[in-house]
This record gives structure tokens, C-alpha cells and sequence, in this order.
């Protein structure tokens, strides 16, 4: 086993943690423009593996603050209860990562960090609902380019998948039903998903794959627990 996946390892988020979630909303506080009160104006689904996640957001209305369109994705550490997440494919470019704290809350994952708006601190709190069971099956496959950076990343979580890909507009980005011709959302065309038998497919590799009957087996990865996660994008 290589250094880098030794550390990656180490770094992998709590076998809990791992699934398919959604916003339920957003609060933030520390500027007169920001909206009153829990908000959402964007649909926000979060795909995450052990060592590798997907976040695609689509505005429903008038755009709000870190409700923009945007699908970002990458590497992550893990240091309880923070979650550090790379922004090595991100559609905005205006992140290189971000990092922020989470508590499980009965159902309810809760988020909560600091960012920077006109130049001045402010906060976040973002609520999520997990959309899949405990202990999901997961498989993982990243494109790498030539100088080794990530060109691409695909998230299957049980019939759900979330592909990101580098392309003309900067990140593309689908979320669709395996096995079917239904697209949940979607910015630009990422291409065709890893294993799709296209003529000049990419070297995609394999680097997560959890059966659903083993993932949650990892007997240093509570359940439920306190964790922690990302700044509002």
C-alpha cells in the first residue's frame, strides 16, 4: 500500500457519514443583506464516499447567497468533528477547499463554520437529511490527467450516481438513475459515466467500492456520532 493511500485512509470519514444527503435549508448571520431565518431557494444534494464527494446545487428561484449553481467535488481529511473538503473540481473556481463542523441531531445532520462576506466574519448553518439507509453501497471512480490532478469524479450510491468532469464550461456535472434514461439534474454534459462501453472511454480507475452488506463493519466508525463537514458554497 502506497504513502498516499496510507493517508488517505487515515483521513476517510466515519463509515456513518458515507450516503447520499440533501439540504433541508441554510442560516446565516453577520451581514444586513443576508435573508432571515433557515432559507432554501436551490436544490442541494451532497454525494459522499469515504474518501471522495460530489455536492451539485441548482438554483429553484431567485438566487440567494450559497444557493448559486454550482457542482463542486474532491479529497477530503477528516479530523473529528471537522471535515476538510479539496475543491479539486469545482464549477466557480472561487474555493481551492473549505472545512467546517457537524453534529448528527437525531435525523437531522447539522453543519456549522465561518466564511468571509464583504469582507467581513460571518457564519453558517446548513441542515441535512440523509437520503439513503446506513451502510449504502458505494463505488467510486476518479479520472486523473496528465499532471496527475483530478479530472473527473463519479459517485454511485445504491441507483443513484453524480458524475463531475472538467469540459468546456469549467465542471459539468449530472445526477441520474443507474440504469435508466432519467436525469435528476444536471449542469452541461460530463460525458458518458465510467463503464458505459463508449467507444474511446477514459481511464477511469476504481477507488471505492463498499457492498452494502459490509459497510457498515468498521468497527472504528460509529454509527451515529458527532462529526463535522463544509463552509456554504
Amino acid at each position: 500500500m502506497s504513502d498516499s493511500h496510507v493517508g488517505e485512509t487515515r483521513a476517510a470519514v466515519p463509515a456513518w457519514l458515507v450516503g447520499i444527503w440533501r439540504r433541508d435549508n441554510i442560516e446565516l448571520s453577520g451581514a444586513p443583506d443576508f435573508p432571515v431565518g433557515p432559507f432554501e431557494t436551490a436544490s442541494v444534494v451532497w454525494f459522499q464516499g469515504r474518501t471522495r464527494y460530489a455536492d451539485l446545487r441548482l438554483p429553484l428561484g431567485p438566487v440567494a447567497p450559497f444557493s448559486e449553481e454550482e457542482a463542486f467535488g474532491g479529497r477530503q481529511h477528516w479530523a473529528d468533528p471537522r471535515l476538510r473538503f479539496g475543491h479539486e473540481l469545482d464549477r466557480s473556481g472561487r474555493l481551492a477547499e473549505d472545512e467546517g463542523d457537524l453534529e448528527l441531531r437525531g435525523e437531522v445532520l447539522v453543519e456549522t463554520g465561518t466564511f468571509i462576506h464583504a469582507g467581513r466574519p460571518c457564519r453558517y448553518v446548513e441542515r441535512w437529511r440523509r437520503m439513503t439507509a446506513l451502510a449504502p453501497a458505494v463505488e467510486v471512480h476518479e479520472l486523473l490527467g496528465g499532471d496527475g490532478r483530478i479530472d473527473g469524479l463519479c459517485l454511485r450510491i445504491e441507483a443513484e450516481r453524480l458524475l463531475l468532469r472538467r469540459c468546456a464550461g469549467g465542471v459539468c456535472a449530472r445526477h441520474d438513475r443507474v440504469g435508466s434514461a432519467v436525469t435528476i439534474g444536471a449542469l452541461g454534459d460530463p460525458g458518458p459515466p465510467p463503464g458505459s462501453g463508449s467507444g474511446h472511454e477514459p481511464a477511469w480507475r476504481c477507488i471505492e467500492a463498499i457492498d452494502a452488506s459490509r459497510a457498515g463493519t468498521d468497527p472504528a466508525s460509529p454509527r451515529l456520532s458527532n462529526a463535522a463537514h463544509k463552509e456554504p458554497k
